[in-house]
């Protein structure tokens, strides 16, 4: 009798570690629900891993252990993007000792807790980190970042500001004193400096 009830011990731990891991945690889930909100940009198009989530507002999934390794990428149109990472995590001290004592199992007098051994494998024993900036927990299951989106203008293409100093009747040089000039004033910065004297270079 012993025999059968340890075979029926062991095949319903077997049993519910399978499904178990298939949902892939046994306390409080190996992911957990992300939302995520840009401040002020409901155009502003959301990615996640490369994926396009959502623009202004967003919802997905993220594995609990990879909380730590988060990379949320905003952009609004004719704006440049701007890339937002949290990079700290926090240990589940309550989803350990549940896991712990609900699910460990006991056989020929010695404890298996290959509840354990599920959550190791799956991650669940970690959590955004409340104290970086940007995350605020709703509850166990559910987060909340806030990406505070500053978006600049793309710049416009040095080219386009060149044309005005391409006239006929002028020499080389007298061009190349007049961005230069305008560069020593502040007026361009090198890039449109270098960018407009090779423009000139190339109409001579």
């Amino acid at each position: 009798m012993n025999r059968i009830a340890t075979y029926c011990f062991n095949m319903v731990a077997f049993v519910l570690t399978i499904s178990f891991s298939s949902c892939a945690t046994i306390i409080g889930g190996a992911k957990y629900n992300a939302e995520v909100i840009v401040d002020n940009h409901p155009k502003a198009e959301i990615t996640y891993n490369g994926q396009y989530i959502g623009s202004g507002r967003a919802f997905t999934k993220i594995q609990r252990r990879d909380a730590n390794k988060i990379s949320f990428t905003v952009q609004e149109e004719g704006k440049e993007k701007q890339t937002f990472e949290f990079l700290q995590r926090d240990f589940r001290g309550w989803s350990f000792v549940g896991t712990l004592l609900g699910w460990t199992g006991i056989y020929e007098s010695i404890l298996l807790p290959w509840g354990i051994a599920v959550d190791g494998i799956t991650g669940s024993w970690w959590k955004p980190d409340e104290d970086e900036n940007g995350i605020v927990k709703v509850d166990y299951d559910n987060y909340r970042y806030f990406l505070r989106y500053k978006p600049e203008e793309k710049s416009s293409k040095p080219a386009d500001n060149n044309q005005q100093f391409i006239e006929p009747g002028e020499s080389i040089e007298s061009k190349l004193e007049q961005i230069n000039s305008l560069k020593e004033k502040g007026l361009i910065s090198d890039e449109e400096y270098n960018s407009m004297r090779q423009n000139i270079i190339n109409n001579f």
